[in-house]
This record gives structure tokens, C-alpha cells and sequence, in this order.
């Protein structure tokens, strides 16, 4: 049964990873316009000190109009911190 619940839960461990997408975070107290790149283009705006959950499911390109730009992988969490795009650590 112990192992049942084990082969159970690393089930759903996985399939959460696989079902998640890039998260933006916004450490910077003023706002950006954003456009996600995945296939297409989606343009966007995060305002400071906020979390946005979901920006894209699947791999994708972040970009910060203007400046910089990164590519994220499902389940990241890509920060802007001094107007700058890096990858949560």
C-alpha cells in the first residue's frame, strides 16, 4: 500500500510540472509592458511588486518592451529586477 501512495503522489508531482507554466515577477516597483513570444505574440503589462501566474504554457521568449529578453521553460519563474530579466534560481 506504502508503495501504491508513493507511485500515487510522484504521479501527480510530475504531472504538475508538466501542466505549469512560466510565471513573471515583478521585483521592481515600477510597472513594464511585456510581450510573451510562443508561436505568436501576446502583449501585456505587469505592474511593480506583482506576480504574474501563467504567462505562457510551454517554452517561450519574455521580453520587456524596449530592453531586455530571455527564454523561459515551463515551470520558471523569470524575475525583472533593475529592469533586467533573469531566471528564479
Amino acid at each position: 500500500m506504502r508503495k501504491v501512495i508513493l507511485a500515487v503522489s510522484l504521479i501527480f508531482f510530475l504531472t504538475t510540472l508538466a501542466i505549469a507554466g512560466v510565471n513573471l515577477k515583478n521585483e521592481d516597483s515600477q510597472s513594464y509592458d511585456i510581450k510573451v513570444h510562443q508561436g505568436s505574440t501576446t502583449s501585456t503589462s505587469i505592474n511593480g511588486g506583482t506576480t504574474a501566474n501563467d504567462r505562457c504554457s510551454g517554452d517561450c521568449k519574455i521580453e520587456i518592451v524596449g530592453g531586455d529578453s530571455i527564454e523561459a521553460k515551463n515551470g520558471e519563474t523569470v524575475i525583472i529586477k533593475n529592469g533586467k530579466l533573469s531566471i528564479k534560481k
